[in-house]
């Protein structure tokens, strides 16, 4: 078991105070509606822009399922293929109707504008809707979307989070303010907590205990005080130099490893600091995913595979994908020395 400054998982912690500065966070939230989640900022578009059948919502079919299975059973759904290991989607299989919604995903932080934007110019009757979860703060798409949208608890020190943000959009107040924490949020908080105080092994449970709640989430909800003083207060800008600094070493360290390859370092994806996400593997086959997965599972780290469960309505090559990649949770959180420890690690196996 390695020792590491702060465990590498994707559950955050608290926030660390070295990256606690009054007011440094609130500019990057200007013109937003905030939310619990980003599941409920892209519901909160599709209200907005009463979208209902027979109008269609395209996703990538490499995507969270439990939002897939969230849309099915209000709107009609397609898939088309699209997979973060390929430098753009397949276009040829996104054909939507005039006034269909399309989302596109900008997975990792990897990919490249001009694809999408080539294809928007061409496609400007649909409601075009950029997800930016894995870089909210990168600007991918935004002048060129409707509508842009986060999930904020993958890249920060949060509880709960969404922002959405459009073109020609004025928020709600009440999408401005802060509100009580929802059920997934007040377990993530308590996790939190307990981690800070009894270690990453007591807080588990409760971690994927809050998963489960957002997963059953129903609700439209604003995002909480907490998350919401907590991101107005944070210094977003280092934590993505700190990030990005990270990822550097570590791709530095791996470069002569040819079990696999870094898709950040592939797609010539570190100059960015808004951009950088974390260290993105894949892997010629599943064996050599789960061999890896799983040693560095035994010396404490957690890598993060996307997506397990995709279902019966992807296909066998979004299913490849998703067997063969994963993503290793190397952020803001860590020194140098974790990033150096971490690459180690991965030469050994």
């Amino acid at each position: 078991m390695e020792n590491f400054s702060e465990k590498p998982t994707w559950f955050m912690p608290l926030p660390p105070r070295r990256f606690s500065r009054a007011g440094a966070g609130a500019v990057y939230f200007d013109g937003c509606e905030l939310f619990s989640c980003g599941r409920d900022a892209l519901l909160r578009i599709l209200k907005i822009e009463k979208f209902s059948a027979p109008r269609k919502i395209w996703l990538p079919e490499f995507f969270c399922p439990s939002v897939v299975r969230m849309l099915r059973r209000s709107f009609g759904v397609r898939l088309y293929a699209d997979y973060p290991s390929e430098p753009a989607p397949r276009f040829e299989t996104l054909k939507p109707d005039r006034g269909d919604a399309v989302l596109a995903v900008d997975f990792f932080g990897l990919r490249a504008e001009e694809p999408w934007r080539g294809w928007l110019a061409e496609n400007a009757d649909v409601l075009s809707i950029a997800d930016v979860s894995h870089a909210p703060f990168s600007g991918w798409l935004s002048d060129a979307c409707g509508y842009s949208f986060a999930s904020l608890r993958k890249t920060l020190p949060v509880p709960d989070g969404g922002f959405l943000r459009g073109k020609n959009f004025v928020p709600a107040k009440m999408f401005r303010a802060g509100s009580g924490l929802c059920a997934f949020a007040g377990d993530m908080l308590s996790a939190a907590t307990i981690r800070d105080f009894s270690g990453y092994a007591a807080a588990e449970n409760l971690y994927y205990a809050g998963e489960d709640k957002l997963d059953g989430k129903s609700e439209v909800s604003r995002i909480s005080k907490h998350s919401l003083s907590v991101l107005e207060n944070f210094d977003i800008a280092s934590a993505a130099k700190r990030t990005l600094e990270n990822l550097e070493i570590f791709c530095a360290e791996t470069a002569s490893c040819d079990g696999f390859v870094e898709l950040n370092r592939a797609f010539g994806n570190l100059s960015n600091p808004f951009a950088a996400f974390s260290p993105a593997l894949k892997f010629r086959e599943n064996s050599a995913r789960d061999r890896f997965h799983n040693a560095l599972y035994a010396a404490g780290v957690m890598p993060s595979i996307y997506w397990g469960g995709l279902g019966a309505g992807a296909s066998a090559r979004a299913h490849l994908e998703s067997d063969t990649t994963f993503i290793i949770p190397l952020d803001f959180r860590h020194s140098s020395e974790d990033a150096a420890r971490l690459a180690r690690l991965v030469r050994a196996i």
